[in-house]
């Protein structure tokens, strides 16, 4: 049943899988959709780079939204294998690394790739927006106990900290083949996303 077009369906599981990322999420949900694109067998193994983070080149976003990525694709079992950074970098040069990590892979870096893989399909990204903050608030809960008479009253209270984690992140993605470098699928606008955790 198509409820959705093909670009939210997309733009929506990016966002899922990049808050899911950011927040540390454990929580699996099951896809019963498959994108339009999507044609079984015709990609069995996979590779995730780091995303770019062209506003913020210091930023390990890119690389965390990536790893997380991966680990989702590789949870799902779609994909015979899903490759990512530290994969890639143990089987190929620092050069053809490099070559490989832009939002139009170079075709060297990408027969590297195939040369040392058998992938059939790179992603590649770029964050726009990434934050990731944690607060901490004292707070206090009250101690009840009962009085002689055996009415139950507060007797003191007990101090706590209550850590808040709260991420902001906005990226795009595409999704490219191997053989030619040409483009599958790429998100038309920058997914985001926002999660919170106490």
């Amino acid at each position: 049943m198509r409820t959705m077009n093909r670009s939210m369906r997309f733009a929506g599981a990016c966002t899922c899988l990049f808050v899911a990322a950011l927040a540390g999420c454990s929580k699996e949900i099951w896809i019963t959709q498959y994108p339009d694109f999507y044609q079984k067998g015709m990609i069995k193994s996979i590779a995730v780079v780091p995303f770019r983070t062209p506003g913020n080149p210091g930023s390990q976003g890119g690389s965390i939204i990536a790893d997380g990525l991966a680990t989702a694709l590789t949870n799902t079992g779609t994909y015979k294998r899903v490759y990512n950074y530290n994969h890639l970098s143990a089987l190929l040069q620092q050069h053809d690394l490099k070559d490989l990590f832009s939002d139009t892979p170079s075709t060297k870096g990408l027969a590297a790739l195939r040369k040392a893989t058998d992938v059939d399909a790179i992603i590649v990204g770029s964050v726009s927006t990434y934050s990731a903050t944690t607060r901490n608030e004292r707070k206090q809960r009250p101690v009840y106990g009962t009085d002689a008479d055996g009415n139950v009253v507060v007797i003191g209270h007990r101090k706590y900290v209550l850590t808040r984690n709260e991420a902001n992140v906005s990226a795009t993605a595409a999704l490219l083949r191997t053989s030619d470098g040409s483009t599958i699928y790429a998100v038309p606008a920058p997914a985001a996303g926002r999660a919170a955790v106490q």
